[in-house]
């Protein structure tokens, strides 16, 4: 990595500035750990990225800058999310590097980004508007020479006709042209080649030419003036661009709506008379009191004081019915107030939310590239470098060819190559139908922690599922309880609720629920939880303290359970076995539903568990499922995983558990469920809120229709460069007719993505 200095803040724009400040640093930047050390990740919107140059561009320039860690930037949505050292850099600084670069970053979740993506529009259109009617007089203009006789139009009309066009080209010119002029400029001052540079050069040339042919109609260039060919491909190319971006957006909306839930304002209620003052959302602290109105979403977590409430929790939660809750229980930030204005005291602000850190996932997972588009990168800027030549080679063989016609002809020939081969079709055909699926998935309560994971989902051949918590409810019933002799029901239960209490394993779970009939529990230190096998605590009363399987307990086999299709756990101290604990195991409603789906896409469906035969193979038998392993440790997950990848096989590991965590960081894809354990959610490369088996069919079946879909874009972007240049080349697509084509490449492409918006479970 190049060592670049930071800047003297005497060097930085005034308003870049800003982005130093806590109050508006906090709006785009979130702080983790990284490898033992803080770091800042912050997300920018780009205004100015038009192409996959400017992708790549803008990437290399980050990496290069000092205290920048890791960058990726995405067409899709125009962002840039870079991961950063705060002791080295600044968010101003980084900033001000894309700016000198010709780009212009806006904080990504910040009001000014949304009214920049506002006035960006805006102006487009009014780019369009000018070009249009100006495109519309030229035409006016031009009529008359197409069809007029020799002679019937005289030399003054002429002339006026001529200079009437060549006046309303300017305002194209000045205007119109902009975007592309600043992104040319851009390029050749940073010394690349991006997809505005040829048609900048198109522009300019067909513009000169159409001048020294006003100026002197019996000059070299002849009298032919190109000026209503120049304002129709300005006009197809503004057209197709405004069009392409609000396509584009459409096809992120899911995901901005998800993220844009939370409102701009809220009412703060102050003082012990609780006067009423609206405050934007990001000065709210903790212990604050806010009242949210019905349909609001609730700015923050926080703790309903004077009512109960109905909330829909359907993004955050994945439960799709309205949720009822009573004063003084939990309100989550980002999930609706659907029933009367409530009183809230805030308990959790910013970053520490739950919605925050659903949207950061999703933020960052959208500047995510999957190889596919990696590989479209890769190809765009050699593939500018050849049209560049393959005008200039078109230009040279017309001119050898026709030189009574040269330079008029040779130029317009040139023209057309270099507007027609533009490759944003290609550059736009993955990220546009990956940001879509995201955004469907998002809506359905299934997120996703980057795009290359839905690539790599449509490939897998073989679906791992762990059962506890899975395939089954996490909830379990407690069915029967042995006892020593010399126990009692109350020390058993307290002790099992005791060593389980911070535990998350559904047998866990279920016994801290049974323990809380009890005003206190026994003491234990030491505690220790070991995947696959159980936990360990010290009491000062009764020793050593194990709950888990016969083998953790030092019962060995447990021959009399064997055949027990029941989850079986043992309690032991220093003395022996305290207690058996026998749970009924629910298979979730729809999990044969799950698992046939997958069978009718000709999967092979797997059952990986550390339980006994007897359960597992019970469990199987029900839901469907055909090969299943019992009694396996995390690594014996571990090894059937790597056997089956290194014969070709791609996995999707579906777990939640603990001890899932290693086997969900090999597999090639992996889910954890909404309620799973951390270190599963951290290793996951998707997360299901709803914990519903059938939302991972789901999401397999999106996935290959959207890698379908990419292919389709990939073939379109490549027939029509194969089909397009040869004709541009022998002269048959005049400059007019290659802005159209150029445009209509592009809006076939994101249309096409958009289709994925309408995918649905049925």
């Amino acid at each position: 990595m190049a060592s670049t200095s930071p800047l003297a803040s005497d060097c930085i724009d005034a308003d870049l500035l800003a982005l130093d400040q806590d109050s508006v640093f906090k709006t785009f930047t979130t702080t983790k750990s990284n490898k033992g050390r803080t770091v800042s990740e912050s997300l920018f919107l780009i205004k100015g990225i038009h192409c996959a140059v400017c992708i790549k561009h803008i990437e290399q320039l980050l990496l290069q800058l000092n205290g920048v860690l890791k960058v990726k930037a995405q067409l899709g949505n125009q962002q840039a999310c870079i991961l950063w050292d705060p002791a080295r850099t600044r968010a101003s600084f980084l900033a001000q590097a894309l700016r000198d670069a010709g780009y212009e970053p806006v904080p990504a979740r910040s009001i000014q980004a949304e009214n920049e993506r506002i006035r960006q529009s805006r102006l487009a259109l009014w780019r369009v508007l000018v070009s249009g009617f100006c495109m519309m007089q030229i035409m006016m203009y031009t009529i008359p020479a197409y069809y007029s006789s020799p002679n019937e139009i005289t030399s003054e009309i002429d002339a006026l006709l001529r200079w009437a066009s060549w006046l309303l080209s300017l305002p194209i010119l000045i205007f119109s042209c902009q975007p592309f002029f600043s992104a040319a400029w851009a390029d050749l001052r940073n010394r690349r080649i991006g997809m505005d540079l040829p048609v900048s050069i198109g522009i300019v040339i067909t513009f000169f030419s159409g001048t020294l042919a006003t100026f002197n109609p019996t000059g070299l260039f002849g009298s032919e003036l190109y000026f209503d060919s120049l304002s129709m491909f300005v006009f197809f190319l503004l057209s197709g661009r405004m069009l392409e971006q609000r396509l584009r957006a459409r096809t992120a909306g899911a995901v901005d709506s998800i993220i844009q839930r939370l409102p701009q304002t809220i009412e703060r209620l102050n003082g012990e008379n609780q006067t009423p003052e609206t405050v934007p959302v990001q000065v709210i602290r903790v212990n604050d009191i806010v009242r949210v109105k019905a349909g609001e979403a609730f700015p923050a977590d926080g703790i309903l004081l004077n009512s109960d409430a109905y909330v829909d929790e359907a993004l955050l939660t994945g439960e799709s019915r309205p949720q009822y809750r009573n004063a003084g229980q939990e309100v989550i930030a980002g999930s609706y107030n659907l029933r009367g204005p409530v009183q809230v005291k805030i308990t959790q602000v910013g970053d520490n939310t739950r919605f925050a850190q659903i949207t950061s996932l999703m933020e960052r997972a959208s500047t995510e590239k999957p190889k596919i588009a990696q590989l479209a990168d890769q190809i765009a800027g050699p593939f500018l470098l050849f049209i560049l030549l393959a005008a200039v080679i078109a230009a040279a063989i017309w001119w050898w060819l026709q030189p009574s016609e040269a330079p008029a002809l040779p130029l317009k020939i040139a023209v057309a190559v270099l507007i027609v081969t533009c490759p944003c079709a290609l550059s736009l055909a993955t990220p546009a139908a990956m940001l879509a699926a995201a955004g469907v998935m998002a809506k359905h309560g299934i997120l996703i922690q980057g795009l290359k994971n839905i690539e790599q989902l449509a490939n897998a051949d073989i679906f791992a599922f762990d059962k506890t918590g899975t395939l089954t409810e996490a909830s379990l019933i407690i069915s029967k309880l042995e006892l020593r002799a010399d126990t009692d029901q109350e020390t058993a239960l307290s002790l099992a609720a005791a060593i389980t209490s911070y535990s998350l394993h559904p047998i866990s779970i279920a016994l801290q629920a049974l323990g809380k009939k009890y005003k206190s529990l026994p003491l234990l230190s030491h505690i220790k939880e070991i995947p696959n096998k159980g936990l360990i605590g010290q009491s000062p009363e009764h020793g050593e303290i194990r709950l888990g399987s016969a083998v953790h307990v030092g019962l060995g086999v447990d021959s009399s359970a064997l055949k027990d299709e029941r989850l079986v756990c043992y309690l032991s101290d220093a003395k022996g076995i305290m207690a058996q604990f026998y749970f009924n195991e629910t298979v979730k409603t729809d999990t044969p539903a799950a698992i046939d789906m997958l069978k009718r896409e000709n999967k092979k469906i797997w059952l990986l568990s550390g339980d006994r035969e007897a359960p597992v193979a019970h469990v199987s038998r029900l839901v469907g499922i055909d090969q299943s392993w019992s009694q396996l440790k995390p690594q014996d997950k571990l090894q059937l995983v790597q056997q089956a990848q290194a014969q070709g096989h791609r996995i999707a590991m579906i777990g939640d558990g603990l001890n899932d965590g290693p086997v969900l960081a090999k597999a090639n894809v992996s889910f954890a469920l909404g309620k799973a354990a951390p270190l599963s959610q951290s290793y996951a490369d998707f997360i299901v809120l709803s914990g519903n088996p059938t939302d991972i069919s789901f999401a397999y079946r999106i996935s290959k229709h959207s890698l379908r879909i990419v292919k389709q874009n990939l073939a379109w972007a490549a027939i029509y460069n194969a089909l397009c240049i040869p004709l541009a080349v022998v002269g048959m697509f005049p400059p007019w007719l290659a802005g159209l084509g150029m445009a209509a490449s592009s809006i076939a492409v994101v249309s096409n993505a958009l289709r994925i918006t309408h995918f649905s479970k049925k």
